[in-house]
Order: structure tokens, then sequence, then C-alpha cells
């Protein structure tokens, strides 16, 4: 009796859960679950901001689905809130809007390089330079003086570089010959003056060589030649006592004048003449010791003695040393 009461039992519920699991089965539909991303990890739901029904492993966080947090209770409604949702391949489809991969690339905007052509913006070849780049060559040695304004296209007196360091002096650029003159020639302040021995440069207004080495009038001349320079002309008090001055313990050096051209007419080394006829030229200096000049017939250069003073002597004669001279 009691058998038959649990087979009516058991007939019960089993009546009763029939359709329920078929109900189940219908919600598990494999086919659906495909179509929607499958269960769990995030998957997206079928709908697009309205109430869904939300399958076994899904729960909702604004608008994309995630399901690592577990199982809703079944038969709970989703409540989309309409905002755009994940990209696609970030848990499922988007929720609430249509998957796209964040909108389309846009471009990064035009390769810029500071610039036309050079470094700096302009449309020059080289270091954010100008366009114009040849620059005054004033003395001509061939290097340009940057210090005055340069011009855009090629012209007479003015080179494609600007690296002089005294553009006034065409002994004096980059790499240049160093002469014994007390200057900086090759724009290198280290480099020493190149003299011979018994000589040395000085820059004093002008610049001088002033050598304590024995030699003719012709040989004093020829050596100041080599340097560049001539034999020293003076043309006024001062430049008397500066010449004076360099020649420290040196007795008498050879100067510049000379009346060999032409006797009794005394002219400096660039051809004026400083004295005729036993007088000054008009508005030239001169200063001659008393009685000088003398023996016109055979002393026909100018030496200058440590006082300042001058006289004349043979030429062909060694003095005691010379100054050389470069304006």
């Amino acid at each position: 009796m009691f058998l038959s009461r649990g087979a009516v039992t058991w007939r019960a519920y089993a009546v009763l859960l029939i359709p329920a699991l078929a109900s189940c089965s219908a919600l598990l539909d494999t086919d659906s679950l495909t179509d929607h991303g499958g269960l769990g990890g995030g998957s997206a739901l079928p709908t697009s901001g309205g109430n869904g029904t939300l399958p076994l492993g899904g729960s909702s966080n604004g608008g994309s689905a995630s399901g690592s947090g577990g199982f809703s209770a079944l038969g709970g409604t989703l409540n989309v809130a309409g905002t755009t949702g994940d990209v696609a391949g970030k848990g499922g489809a988007a929720i609430g809007g249509s998957a796209t991969v964040g909108g389309t690339t846009g471009d990064s905007g035009s390769t810029g390089g500071g610039g036309k052509a050079g470094s700096g913006g302009s449309a020059t070849a080289g270091s954010g330079g100008s366009a114009c780049q040849y620059y005054r060559d004033a003395d001509g040695d061939g290097f340009g003086d940057n210090g005055q304004p340069a011009v855009c296209t090629p012209t007479a007196g003015y080179v494609a570089n600007h690296t002089d360091c005294d553009d006034g002096n065409a002994l004096v650029y980059p790499k240049a010959k160093e002469y014994c003159d007390g200057i900086d020639n090759d724009c290198a302040p280290a480099t020493p003056d190149k003299c011979v021995s018994g000589c040395r440069g000085v820059l004093s207004d002008h610049s001088y060589m002033v050598c304590e080495i024995q030699l003719s009038w012709p040989e004093s001349r020829a050596a100041c030649v080599a340097e560049k320079m001539d034999l020293v002309q003076i043309d006024d008090a001062k430049e008397d006592a500066r010449v004076a001055s360099l020649m420290g313990s040196i007795q008498i050096v050879w100067v510049g004048g000379t009346d060999a051209a032409l006797p009794g007419t005394w002219a400096w080394p660039d051809t004026s003449v400083f004295y005729r006829n036993n007088a000054p030229a008009a508005g030239k200096y001169t200063n001659w010791y008393t009685g000088e000049p003398d023996n016109l017939n055979t002393e026909k250069c100018t030496e200058f003695w440590q006082d300042g003073t001058w006289g004349s002597y043979v030429c062909d004669n060694p003095e005691w040393g010379y100054v050389c001279e470069r304006n």
C-alpha cells in the first residue's frame, strides 16, 4: 500500500517536472546561446537598449555584458541603459549599440620636420639658417664677415662663408699664415707669431716688427717685405715717439727714408716726399738731428737713433737693427 502511494506520488512529481524541464531546455537552446556569444565571460545580450531576458551566466553593467561574475537568477530582466557597448572581442558584441571598434582610425596629421628644408623652419639648407648666405668680404681674402648683413644671391664682394675674424685685414682669416706682426693672423689666439730669431712682433696702433739684427738698408727692407711689411714710415711726432719706445736697448735702426731715386729729395717707401731742397716738404714731419742729412753723395738712407732723431748713412753698411711696419 505504501509502495503504491509512493509510485503514485513519484508519477505526480514526474508529471509536474517534465514540462518545467522542457521549458528550461528551450531557454538553454544552444543555437540561441551561440548566436548571442555563449554563456559566461562577458557575452553580449541580444537586446540593444531595451529590457531583455538574461540567459544563465551574465550580469549587466550599463550596457555591456560580463559573465565572470556568476549566474543571474533565472527569469531576471536586464535593464540596459542604452549606452554604447564595449568593442567586440572584449566580452562579445556591444549592448545598446553597434559593434564598432572605436570609430575609424584617424590620421595622425601630416609629418612635420620643423620647416621646409633645414632645422628651424626656413627654406635654406643649413641649421635654422636664412636663405641669404652670401657675406661681405671687405678685405678680399675669401672669407666673409658674419657681422654684416648677408645677401641672398651671388654678388661681387660677397662670399658663401662668414668665418673671418677680421674683415679689415686681408692677412687675417682662418688658418692663415702667421707673421711676426703682433696680430692673430690665423684666427686662433693660441698660435704665436712666427718670428725669426732676433725679431718680435708688436701691435701698437700699427703692426710692427722690431729686429735686433745687423743688416744693410736693402737687406733690412727685403726682410720687411717678406713679412708683408716695409721699413717704417714716420709721419708725425706721435709715431716718432712710438718707434723710439719700441727699440728697447737697440741704439740705431734703419727706417724707410731714402733719396736714392733723386739726390736731395727724400721719400718714404710709398714714394711720398717728406724732405727736399734742405727743407721739409709742405705738411710733412721730419726730425733730423742738427746738420743732417749730410754727405749727400754717399749717405742716402735714413737711420733712426734711440732719442728719436734722424741721420743719413751709407745704405750698404749694416746698422744695429731695423723696424718694419704694416699700416
